[in-house]
């Protein structure tokens, strides 16, 4: 499905409530999926099933988003069952209690002044006065955004211990935010997929962070994201090309056999959805040089005597 086919499946009408996803999703996902690729899938999964869950989309469009449906958005077929472990009854997401697989739909949503947000539910209606559901149907009811477990550092007893607290429909602290076109935007586009999108989100959720930019060498990005080297740099490129993502290098040129010590981490930052390019664009690539090279230019640098400092 391209951009608009996904947002007329959808019948997004730009007044869906946003997403926010725990921070900690990221090293969930990593500590059950090895590919990193899968982490990607997951974690695009779960903020889509988040997104629909939330804004009582599943029988409030006219097509009826079964697993088949929500396959297509995330630009699969609905014959590819590479990632169904994931996402199947039972499976992982499920399994790490970040999904249950239930046939229970949410049918609207209200902000109450004392309850917050509640859903009116398939189960609180006559049967007749419903569509009728396939047998086989369920769909993920995202459990972490109706109660999250996180660690917290106990200062008196210097111990991290666990805390339960409200999900993400009701506190958004610790959690990151995506626009809901970025997603479109990406599953539209073969270039980027899951795997463009979960980079993205993973830089999003760090520049909401270090709001000067958050800087890191493809090393640490790569562990940090559980992307192989060379998919990360791929995807990365993609972003820089398609100006989701801005970047500064911090030194003048790349020497292969540079000290670690020498070496700067570029500095990145996450763009908004309104300067994204349609199409891609050539971008600025870091000057190579070989290590004699480098060797030369750092023996030609100016040197500056005691005598000629003007102070």
């Amino acid at each position: 499905m391209n951009f608009y086919q996904i947002k007329s499946t959808l019948e997004i009408k730009g007044k869906e409530s946003k997403v926010f996803l725990p921070n900690e999703i990221f090293g969930d996902l990593q500590g059950y999926i090895t590919k990193g690729t899968h982490v990607a899938y997951a974690y695009s999964y779960y903020y889509l099933t988040h997104f629909l869950y939330r804004n009582c989309k599943y029988l409030n469009t006219e097509v009826f988003l079964d697993g088949n449906v929500i396959k297509q958005v995330l630009g699969y077929s609905e014959s590819n069952r590479t990632m169904n472990y994931i996402t199947k009854k039972g499976g992982l997401l499920d399994e790490i209690g970040y999904t249950e697989s239930t046939k229970i739909i949410p049918l609207a949503w209200e902000l109450k002044e004392i309850e917050g947000l509640t859903f009116t539910m398939s189960s609180d209606m006559p049967k007749e006065m419903l569509q009728p559901i396939p047998k086989m149907f369920f769909l993920k009811k995202p459990l972490k955004a109706f109660e999250r477990t996180i660690l917290k550092h106990n200062v008196e007893t210097n111990t991290i211990e666990e805390v339960e607290t409200q999900g993400t429909f009701y506190d958004v602290s610790n959690t990151h935010s995506v626009d809901f076109n970025v997603f479109m935007y990406c599953m539209g586009n073969e270039a980027l997929g899951t795997t463009g999108f979960y980079l993205y989100s993973w830089l999003k959720h760090k520049h909401d962070i270090f709001r000067d930019g958050y800087s890191v060498s493809y090393e640490k990005l790569s562990a940090e994201t559980g992307l192989p080297k060379r998919t990360m740099i791929k995807y990365l490129n993609a972003l820089k090309g398609y100006n989701m993502i801005s970047f500064k290098f911090n030194q003048d040129y790349y020497v292969i056999n540079m000290t670690e010590g020498e070496r700067m981490a570029t500095t990145y930052y996450a763009n908004s959805y309104s300067n994204f390019y349609e199409v891609p664009k050539p971008f600025k690539k870091m000057m190579v040089i070989s290590n004699k090279e480098y060797l030369e230019s750092k023996k030609n640098e100016v040197k500056v005597s005691m005598e000629q400092l003007p102070f």
